[in-house]
């Protein structure tokens, strides 16, 4: 079968195989710019074109995955597999960790036009202001988005054993202070770009070393806002990453066995019918048992029609009285025997069925109630695995963007595209995880007898 939220994990991984190729193409563009600049390799950048193939061959059967089990839940529905049907994605938007507007932002910024020309640096100046002017917004947008992760935090923590929320509030910290000095290089890029501005606009066109030094600190400056974009990318995901939450069970294992064994209907007919069984069983035996009857019967008779021909005359001498015990024992009720013994059998029958349903509902919810610790836990473990990810896609980014990089051939197009199979591996893994964590919650309140369906079909 197909279920809702699996359908949910695989329009995830589709999403996440589209944000992989994207990024591959920004960063195979980059790449060549800095291989026109002699700072990166051909072969650099043909690793990490022949990743972009395969990413988009991978893209494209994600696409035919998704939507063969769109028509199979079509169908499982009851529907027409050609009916048009959107899927609700409403509780995927936490894992919308990417920020469209930064990607392309980032885009339009390795798209600026530049030359020794000056008219074209001010157009480009212009251009890269009003990407500034964003970049300042985008940052303000981000600090709201830290102030709602605090104010999600100390949920968080609860439910977090010592050494993890040191971790986890080591972590907070370091994206404040990572997203300070994010605003303040900011402010930074947007004085020195005003600077160039005025530069550019006094500087003589026919002056060609003015002119040259003032592409080269454009480029230098715009270079340096790139990073910025970047990094504060990478700090938008780790920050939206921690502000996803599970919803949490706070019940142990005699808790959910207690409340199954009160609200489970099932269990609810099932003793029932050892209750009528019982009582048939009752009849059966009260029918099986012995009768005692005191028997007494008489005769009063008259002398022979051809002797005394008066119907009136009773004589002592014609007349009989017999009296008795009449017993009849269990032994000779062979048919009530039989049914009793069939009621026995069928009353410990019903017990054991009910025996064995009780256990089943047990092992069941102690076993979601597991599941659901153990789907935590990694929720928890692949969280942190996308964040170490995404730091080494920044590592690797940065390592190959310094002047001083290692300049044997092929090492920044492997650095980056395992970087990126890293994020995709762990984006994976953390929406899998969230869909297992909640078909498990789901699955327990729905074995607890807790999971009550309006008349919409909505779970109250």
């Amino acid at each position: 079968t197909v279920g809702f939220y699996y359908l949910l994990y695989e329009l995830q991984r589709l999403r996440n195989q589209e944000s992989n190729v994207q990024s591959l193409r920004g960063l195979i563009r980059d790449l060549e710019a800095l291989g026109e600049a002699g700072r990166a390799t051909s072969l650099d950048i043909t690793q990490l074109q022949s990743s972009h193939e395969q990413a988009k061959r991978y893209l494209a059967y994600r696409n035919r995955v998704f939507f063969d089990e769109l028509d199979r839940f079509k169908v499982q529905l009851g529907l027409p597999p050609d009916i048009e049907l959107t899927i609700d994605d409403t509780l995927l938007e936490p894992f919308e960790f990417l920020d469209t507007e930064l990607l392309e932002m980032e885009y339009d910024s390795t798209t600026i036009e530049l030359s020794e020309d000056q008219a074209v640096i001010q157009t480009a100046l212009d251009s890269i202001q009003e990407l500034q002017e964003k970049l300042v917004n985008k940052t303000a947008s981000f600090e709201i988005e830290l102030a709602d992760l605090e104010k999600v935090l100390p949920g968080r923590l609860e439910h977090m054993p010592q050494a993890e929320q040191q971790e986890l509030v080591g972590f907070v910290d370091r994206d404040r202070e990572q997203l300070s000095d994010v605003k303040q290089r900011v402010a930074e890029l947007s004085e020195a770009f005003e600077q160039l501005r005025l530069t550019a606009a006094n500087v003589d066109g026919a002056d060609e070393e003015a002119v040259g030094n003032l592409l080269a600190k454009v480029r230098d400056q715009r270079r340096l806002m790139l990073q910025t974009m970047r990094e504060l990318t990478g700090l938008g995901v780790v920050i939206r990453l921690e502000q996803v939450t599970l919803v949490p069970v706070e019940l142990d294992q005699e808790n959910v066995v207690e409340i199954a064994m009160e609200n489970r209907l099932d269990l609810m007919n099932r003793r029932g019918i050892v209750t009528d069984v019982r009582r048939r069983l009752e009849v059966a035996a009260e029918q099986l048992l012995s009768d005692v009857n005191l028997v007494a019967e008489g005769e009063i008779s008259t002398q022979d029609p051809s002797i005394n021909s008066n119907p009136l005359d009773l004589r002592r001498s014609e007349s009989s009285f017999r009296a008795g015990v009449s017993i009849v024992t269990p032994l000779d009720r062979v048919r009530q025997r039989n049914n009793y013994r069939a009621a026995q059998v069928g009353f410990q029958r019903a017990r054991r069925n009910f025996m064995a349903a009780e256990d089943q509902v047990k092992l069941d919810v102690r076993r979601y109630l597991r599941h659901l610790e153990i789907e935590r836990r990694l929720f928890e473990v692949n969280r942190r695995a996308l964040r170490v990810a995404a730091r080494e896609l920044d590592q690797a980014i940065e390592f190959g963007d310094r002047p001083d990089a290692d300049s044997r051939p092929g090492g920044r197009g492997v650095n980056i595209s395992r970087a990126l199979d890293n994020i995709v591996y762990t984006q994976n893994e953390l929406i899998e995880s969230w869909v297992d964590y909640e078909t498990a919650r789901m699955a327990l309140y729905r074995d607890m007898g807790l999971m009550e369906i309006d008349e919409n079909g909505n779970w109250r």
